[in-house]
């Protein structure tokens, strides 16, 4: 006889101080047969960090208690048999008080003393962004800078920041200058030591960024090779789920000694064509009856202006529209089985953005999810072009 159960964030958006998200601890039973649940204690200890909305405790069946001094909720079984398949399900809100990761520990004890157990580790997010500047044209033998920049756009602070960038083999290391954090190379031992700089892989461990801190790191080299060479940075952090702006690339060329620079060599320089898009909503845990304000963000990360980008929203059916606006380009709204927003941006600069703001209002206690997509000619990265937000929508507070 067997039976499992497992924790699961139904919180699939970032989790942000101060702001409820909720856990469903679920026990099935997966054993084929009958299992009598009769005495099976569950028991969800939750970490300090995190304050439970006692209101928010729901089970399926059975009685489930909240111990304030230990911060644990106890959920005691109903004396029953639980059929092939069928589970039982415990769901609970909690708001962190604390950029900290959230450990929640969650025990099963059955009639006959078995334990189990399962954590799981919730990390407050943020939104992690790389930019790179680097010199069009150097000549060979001279130095030139690779200047890298990493942004914590927030909401929380950002832990485990690291950039890595490997260096072409056209170049050779000369030394790395961060504003904070720490510098790893990895050069190539098998080369003939005159060439173990060339295609060095940098490492930066930036460590932490506080919300709208920025760090930036220097690299030095030398141009070795004539020709044009690209050069990709990327970034990571343990709570980033926004990647669309996680990668800078550069292109530089690299001129013989003898050479003279000239625009029709510099227009060999690739061109790239890369817009993406992040949404977000305020607030993101609503009463029925009260609004959302949903941003929706394109940004032209290629290197090159983007012309002619069409960005579609289709609202969630339990939202009412209300008012839109833009920073720039035209917005169309139609309304067939869904009400759907048309974002239209005739033309986008490189490494700029445009903003549409839209003003919804909740009518159902529910998930809601807004998906936003982008589309546009000659798009050479596919990664970035939909983005969904959710939000949790509770009844409307009852006043006697």
């Amino acid at each position: 006889m067997s039976y499992i159960f497992h924790l699961t964030n139904t919180h699939s958006q970032p989790v942000n101080i101060g702001q409820e998200f909720f856990n469903t601890v679920t026990l099935t039973n997966i054993s084929g047969q009958d299992v009598d649940i009769s005495g099976f204690t569950i028991t969800d200890k939750l970490p300090n960090n995190v304050i439970v909305d006692v209101d928010s405790i729901i089970v399926t069946d059975g009685n489930a208690n909240y111990d304030p001094i230990n911060n644990l909720i106890k959920w005691l079984l109903p004396k029953e048999h639980l059929a092939p398949g069928n589970r039982q399900v415990l769901t609970f809100g909690v708001i962190p008080n604390v950029n900290e990761h959230i450990i929640n520990t969650v025990i099963l004890e059955d009639q006959n003393g078995l334990t189990l157990i399962t954590t799981r580790d919730i990390i407050p997010q943020s939104d992690i962004t790389i930019s790179k500047i680097t010199p069009l044209s150097v000549k060979v033998g001279n130095q030139f800078t690779y200047s890298i920049s990493v942004t914590n756009n927030g909401p929380n602070t950002a832990k485990g920041v690291v950039v890595t960038d490997k260096l072409s083999d056209s170049i050779s290391f000369v030394s790395a200058n961060p504003s904070q954090g720490s510098i790893s190379c990895i050069s190539n031992e098998l080369a003939k030591s005159s060439e173990r700089n060339l295609g060095t892989t940098v490492t930066w461990d930036v460590g932490t960024l506080g919300t709208n801190q920025t760090a930036n790191l220097s690299i030095i080299v030398t141009a070795n090779k004539a020709g044009i060479i690209s050069n990709t940075a990327t970034v990571t952090s343990d709570s980033n789920p926004t990647t669309a702006n996680n990668i800078s690339t550069t292109f530089i060329e690299i001129l013989s000694p003898q050479s003279i620079s000239k625009p029709e060599l510099i227009s060999a320089i690739p061109s790239l064509i890369d817009v993406g898009i992040v949404i977000a909503a305020s607030p993101m845990v609503v009463q029925v009856g009260q609004q959302i304000v949903y941003t929706i963000t394109a940004s032209n990360i290629g290197n090159n202006t983007a012309n002619n980008i069409i960005v579609t929203d289709i609202l969630p059916s339990k939202v009412t529209f209300n008012a839109v606006s833009s920073s720039t380009g035209n917005v169309s709204f139609t309304m067939i089985d869904k009400a759907q927003l048309t974002w239209t941006i005739p033309s986008l600069a490189s490494g700029t953005s445009a903003f549409l703001v839209i003003n919804v209002t909740a009518n159902y206690a529910t998930v809601i999810t807004n998906t936003a997509t982008c589309t546009l000619k000659d798009n050479q990265n596919p990664l970035n072009k939909i983005s969904s937000i959710t939000v949790m929508v509770n009844p409307k507070t009852q006043v006697h």
